[in-house]
């Protein structure tokens, strides 16, 4: 198809072979990229258009098609898009549609003759397809069609040579007439597949797609429609005339007649895939319309009046049934849907679980499947692209020719020569132009952090550093080496230098002089060092520098290989303060946003954290080939790695399987200063796409805790508790923690802590010798112990005026506090879990064994013993003192007070396993329980109907729940030392929002 004169473009990363199909507004060119693998571009030029205004409406529909494009398996996706404006034209990468059978050959660019099999070759070759072909196509492009106008998008132009086959799947392709729903532009399409109102909306695209099925089953032109083949009367062709049903409805010429949505259609799809019948009810409403219509007889009358009311009623109970019946599988395979996304690794997995949770809803709504579901997604962050931009530079060796400043409002734009242009990220804008030009050889760029400064290497031994509020001045660092990395101060007042002969320098930016100079790089005499790549950055308080290093070398003597060190210096003093040898370089290094710790991406694959002072790294993340990099976001919840496996991956601090997985690598992808945004940067394709992020609204990680020198994985909480003021209290084995109202961190408050309480006068804390009882006024001071002086204090309860608590001992001996003195209750033996009511008058044990004991303290006396069923007993009381729960392996149970009597139980979703977890809101309407060992329900206390179950990607075991005093969130402890931070409010609310109502 290629003409005289038509000159392939220089598309960047792909050979061009020759035009293979002309479509709206440009031509598409059989390609192939640098990995030898075939794709179709399509080239649009501006000169095919009488104005600039359609030509960048056209990019921009393809702009807002490319993510949709990978969320349906029946749209033909968007690899990859890019302007050449001096070239006049732009062009977008796509999947390359199967070979057609007659051509007989590969799909590359080198491949000989190709042509692309499509539904109209298939139809020219073939005549019509079997009715199974047609449903299965019939589903895809159905599907297509949902994914696109959700996204506010109409193809325009479906008929059979626009429909492709790749890897045998049926996908729209001819994205080129792609526009906005009810977008007003002249009248496009093609005759014959336009329904009477005109196109751009979904009812004309369903309309299209039904001519199209219609073609595709009857094997006739659809200018022939509704004709239809004589043998399928003839041999009873009872499944073509089931799928015709759905055909006739596509193609109804009245709009409220036809489907609404494809959802509607894949519906109907759904029924004959499940073997029912959609004619037959198509049947029965024509029979009623004739019967209803036509006079009959007088003798006939009666009889026929009451056949036809009788098959009215019948036609109905059965359209019912069927629509029933259709209901369940639309709910079933919706709600599938969404809840696989709590395993996907796809940017888009938390739309694509609210979209299916919405949809499941639409047959049951209010039904706790799809609620749940829509909770898992509201747990999740959410990615999604925003601007793509390429590498101005053409390197793809991770060269930063487009740097972005960390809040990703400027970018530099580096030309031919190496002049750097500084511009607005929002519009391109110029801001300013920066005299020097850099080195050819090196397009290494940063900015500060507060986007006054930015770096770049104008000389092989020498760094340049401008200052953006005065473009003309500028300042030089030079050695008698080549500098590696450099690094801003999170102050941006001082910018470290690491030189290739293993020295660092630290340079007032204001003045531009060296403030000192350190040696980070020793070379005993047993390390041959032929090669030296550092990577450093500064700490959150701009007073530490870590520094991570990887060269080659033989410390025993041996071969030599890749070793590795990590080291943190003292910026002011040049100090080496700690560091830890390695087995392995290190390519990527990050502080924590709480400064306590440091990532390493390494060479073996592995991301590690390494606490200075420790003389070993820990084990971390993984990927499958060498990492490259690694940046923490803002709030310490999320880190982003990048590797030589060709992917970035986001993960959850906590560790765990990654939850977003983007595919391509490059010099680094990393989240902007206020966390709300991630640049990627794919080197294979020279690309930088800034994505949107967003944390999720409802739950919050916490950091992980750990006290000043200890191991990192030593750390655990075991109890925790909130206070009016929104301050949580958690307690662990390396202290007591305080979380204040909008804070990021967890600030340390005095010793180790086995439990904590809030009271009347203050916070209790059980310790190992005794109980300490802090004033709200300074509940961060650790003051001295209260009462049980000597008692190691397990588990502590506290009535709500702080007169009355009941504590158990590590012996497991149960321990009243009351009128100032500490008591023994009668047979307080053999009982770990400890709870008091809020008037002080009741106290309940839960044993290591079955069985749950309740003290009268007015009397002390032993109230009642209630037997249960699995060991390790926890207890709650409910706010308002009105009842009492116990969980146990086996279940939860919860009793009324006084008496005690049985009020309700639920069994343990997994039986004989880890014990359930109790606790009341305080409002006494609801209880939390670890239902499952990782996830936390939330129960209708007074009935005992689930409410919801709060399930997040990265949940883990759970050692404790509380709620805060208005009943508004929820405190769920981790075993691995984390704190979930559930909004029940906000997540009510959002719900709401979606339509799932709580």
């Amino acid at each position: 198809m290629t003409r005289p004169g038509d000159e392939p473009p220089q598309i960047p990363d792909h050979r061009l072979s020759h035009v293979i199909g002309r479509g709206s507004y440009g031509e598409v060119w059989l390609a192939e990229n640098v990995m030898g693998a075939g794709r179709a571009v399509k080239v649009v030029r501006r000169d095919t258009f009488q104005s600039a205004r359609p030509y960048e409406r056209e990019y921009s529909a393809i702009r807002r098609y490319e993510p949709v494009s990978r969320k349906a398996d029946g749209l033909v996706q968007v690899l990859h898009a890019g302007r050449m404006d001096e070239a006049g034209l732009f062009y977008y990468v796509m999947e390359l549609a199967d070979c057609a059978p007659e051509t007989g050959v590969n799909e590359t660019a080198g491949g000989g003759v190709y042509a692309p099999r499509t539904l109209a070759a298939d139809l020219r070759r073939a005549g019509r397809l079997p009715v199974g072909d047609c449903i299965a196509i019939a589903v895809s492009l159905a599907g297509a069609l949902t994914s696109l106008h959700a996204a506010g998008l109409a193809h325009r132009d479906i008929k059979p040579s626009n429909i492709i086959f790749v890897n045998g799947r049926a996908k729209l392709a001819d994205i080129g007439l792609v526009s906005e729903l009810g977008e007003s532009r002249s009248f496009v399409g093609t005759e014959g597949y336009i329904p009477p109102e005109g196109p751009g909306t979904p009812g004309a695209d369903l309309y299209s797609l039904g001519r199209v099925l219609y073609e595709a089953v009857t094997g006739f032109e659809q200018t022939r429609y509704p004709e239809l083949p004589g043998d399928w009367i003839a041999q009873d062709e009872a499944g073509a005339m089931e799928f015709f049903e759905v055909v006739l409805r596509a193609c109804e010429g009245d709009p409220g007649r036809r489907y609404q949505s494809g959802a509607d259609m894949m519906a109907d799809l759904a029924l004959l895939q499940g073997g029912r019948s959609v004619r037959r009810v198509r049947q029965l409403e024509a029979r009623v319309v004739v019967l209803k219509r036509w006079g009959i007889v007088a003798l006939g009358l009666v009889a026929l009046t009451g056949a036809g009311a009788w098959l009215a009623q019948w036609q109905a109970r059965k359209e019912r049934q069927l629509r029933e019946q259709q209901a369940v599988l639309v709910y079933e395979q919706a709600l599938t849907s969404a809840r696989a996304g709590v395993h996907s690794e796809a940017a888009d997995a938390r739309q694509t679980m609210l979209e299916s949770a919405r949809l499941a809803n639409r047959f049951r709504p209010g039904t706790l499947g799809p609620r749940n579901a829509a909770i898992a997604a509201l747990a999740r962050p959410g990615l999604a692209a925003r601007r793509e931009f390429r590498d101005h530079s053409g390197r793809t060796d991770g060269g930063g020719a487009s740097a972005f400043s960390p809040d990703f409002r400027l970018m530099t734009e580096v030309d031919g020569e190496g002049r750097v242009t500084v511009r607005r990220v929002a519009d391109g804008g110029e801001v300013c132009r920066m005299k020097e030009p850099l080195d050819p050889k090196w397009h290494s760029l940063d900015f500060s952090p507060d986007n006054r400064w930015l770096i770049g290497q104008t000389g092989e031994q020498e760094l340049r550093v401008w200052s953006l509020a005065e473009a003309a001045r500028s300042f030089t660092i030079v050695r008698e080496a080549w500098w590696q990395v450099a690094s801003f101060s999170p102050d941006s007042g001082s910018l470290a230098v690491v030189w290739h002969d293993g020295v660092a320098t630290v340079h007032d930016l204001a003045s531009g002089r060296e403030l000192r100079a350190f040696e980070v790089m020793p070379r005993p005499d047993d390390l041959r060092v032929p090669t030296f790549a550092p990577c450093h950055v500064f700490a959150p308080d701009s007073g530490r520098i870590a520094t991570g290093v990887r060269f080659l070398g033989s410390p025993d003597g041996g071969a030599v290989r890749e070793i590795g060190r990590v080291m943190v210096h003292d910026v002011v003093t040049g100090e080496r303060l700690h560091e830890a040898e390695l087995a392995t370089g290190v390519d990527g290094i990050d502080w924590c946003p709480q400064g306590e710790w440091v990532a390493l991406a390494m060479g073996d694959a592995a991301v590690r954290r390494w606490q200075p002072g420790a003389d070993r790294v820990q084990d971390w993340l993984e990927h499958d080939s060498r990492a490259l990099s690694v940046d923490f976001h803002p709030s310490g919840e999320w880190v982003v790695t990048s590797s030589w496996d060709s992917t970035t991956r986001i993960w959850n601090v906590s560790g765990g399987p990654p939850l977003i997985r983007l595919n391509g690598w490059g010099s680094g992808s990393f989240f902007s200063a206020d966390g709300t945004e991630l640049l990627h940067h794919d080197a294979s394709r020279g690309l930088r796409t800034v994505y949107g992020f967003e944390t999720s609204p409802v739950c919050r990680q916490l950091a992980v805790m750990r006290a000043p020198g200890s191991n990192l994985s030593s750390s655990a909480m075991l109890d925790a508790a909130m206070d009016g003021d929104g301050t949580l209290a958690v307690a662990g084995r390396d202290g007591l923690w305080l979380l204040r109202e909008g804070g990021r961190g967890l600030e340390s408050a005095g010793r180790e802590s086995a439990c904590v309480r809030y009271a009347a006068d203050g916070l209790w804390s059980g310790t190992r010798n005794g109980v300490v009882v802090r004033p709200r006024s300074d509940v961060a001071s650790d003051g001295p112990v209260a009462w049980a002086e000597g008692m190691a204090v397990d588990h502590l309860g506290v009535s709500a005026d702080g007169k009355r608590a009941v504590f158990s001992t590590a012996r497991w001996e149960v321990r009243v506090w009351k009128d100032g003195k500490v008591w023994e209750v009668p047979d307080g033996i053999d009982f770990a879990h400890v709870a008091i009511s809020p008037d002080g008058r009741w106290a309940v044990g839960g044993g290591r064994a079955v069985l749950t004991r309740v003290w009268d303290l007015d009397a002390m006396v032993v109230a009642a013993d209630l037997p249960g069923e699995g060991a390790w007993v926890h207890v709650a009381f409910s706010g308002d003192g009105r009842k009492m729960a116990a969980g146990d392996a086996r279940g939860l149970r919860v009793y009324e007070v006084p008496g005690f009597r049985l009020l309700w139980e639920s069994r343990h979703r997994e039986p004989g396993g880890f014990a359930v977890r109790p606790a009341f809101s305080a409002d006494s309407r609801m209880v939390a329980a670890t239902m499952e060992m990782r996830q936390p329900w939330l129960l209708d206390a007074g009935t005992g109907e689930e409410l919801a179950r709060l399930d997040h990607p990265f949940a883990e075991g759970i050692t404790q729940l509380c709620f805060s005093p208005d009943s508004r969130r929820l405190a769920v402890l981790g075993t691995r030392s984390s704190v979930f931070l559930w909004d029940l409010a906000g997540l009510r609310a959002e719900l709401d929002q979606l339509g799932l109502v709580w």
